[in-house]
């Protein structure tokens, strides 16, 4: 693993997310038993989803773990500054706000 890692985390970020998408598609296809287990989980939550749609999102969700997995290892190797300097924050105001009139700690 620690060599995956490393590989991993000498790829631009943008390149290393295609790649995680890309692996996490074959994955996907590799995998037909938990593939239709997710469209069928599918099927009982959004009754009114048409087959198309319900493949796109079980397969994208294969897409999605693929690449927060190498997100996952490509941040393993990067400084506190770059991962800081990718997170979008929302709604930290409110957190502010809170820390600032005393109900909640800043810590």
């Amino acid at each position: 693993m620690a060599a995956v890692t490393r590989v991993v985390s000498l790829l631009p970020r943008r390149a290393m997310l295609a790649l995680g998408r890309m692996l996490g598609r074959v994955w996907g296809a590799l995998d037909h038993r938990h593939l239709e287990i997710g469209k069928d989980n599918m099927r009982r939550a959004f009754p009114d989803w048409g087959e198309g749609r319900i493949d796109r999102t079980v397969r994208g969700v294969y897409a999605h773990f693929g690449a927060i997995l190498l997100d996952i290892l490509w941040l393993s190797r990067k400084p506190r500054a770059t991962m800081l300097g990718i997170i979008d924050w929302e709604g930290d105001q409110h957190a502010r706000a809170a820390a600032a009139s005393g109900r909640v700690s800043s810590t």
